[in-house]
């Protein structure tokens, strides 16, 4: 009994930390099948934390906000068929605080993100396009990915492959530790293309970007 337990306790010390993590699919089914899927970005984050998101091709007019550890991914990157997210039928709001002296210098303190890292860590964003819609007539300061913390500090996020364009505000804005912002293209931003905050934690790599 005692050489079964330890058998089943090794096979687990050498599974993949993933390995039980789940893979729920935005957008229609055709795109990836024999997964849960779902019509926005936001629901398939809120039903996979630790899990594996993945975003068919098409246009996801949302705010998305990840408050805990996992993969949100773009099936397909950089071409007519990525998965592109813009801003809310409605308009953009305010869904995250910033220490920004970009922002705070112009009297901001709240910022409207379109993908908002919160309070967090272990989490990879790749693959995506962020679309601002414009940068003129802004009624409130947007960031295209924003990396936030507010006393739980979030770190360990990389960012790749991304393509961050036509945000009233930054780019992308890190105002957090143990950050990897890589091969991505920033361009057509309101200020900032890619931002870190002065007083960010520590171990900030920005790789390879075209801003």
């Amino acid at each position: 009994m005692k050489t079964g337990i330890t058998a089943l306790v090794l096979m687990l010390n050498i599974l993949p930390s993933g390995a039980f993590a789940a893979t729920v699919v935005v957008g229609p089914r055709g795109c990836h099948q024999g997964s849960p899927h779902f019509s926005t970005i936001q629901a398939a984050v809120n039903a996979a934390p630790g899990g594996n998101v993945l975003v068919c091709p098409g246009t996801y007019p949302e705010q998305v906000v990840i408050s805990t550890p996992l993969v949100l991914k773009g099936v397909s990157y950089k071409n007519s068929s990525a998965a592109t997210i813009t801003p809310p039928s409605g308009g953009m709001v305010a869904n995250t605080q910033t220490s920004s002296w970009l922002y705070s210098n112009n009297g901001v303190s709240s910022v409207a993100a379109q993908i908002s890292v919160q309070n967090t860590h272990d989490v990879a964003i790749s693959n995506l396009t962020i679309d601002g819609g414009s940068t003129a007539n802004c009624s409130i300061s947007g960031t295209g990915i924003d990396l936030y913390n507010s006393g739980i500090p979030s770190h360990q996020v990389s960012v790749s492959n991304v393509v961050v364009q036509n945000t009233c505000g930054i780019g992308i804005l890190s105002d957090s530790s143990l950050i990897t912002i890589q091969a991505s293209d920033v361009y057509n931003t309101g200020w900032s293309g890619i931002f870190v905050v002065q007083g960010s934690y520590f171990q900030i790599q920005v790789l390879r970007n075209t801003v």
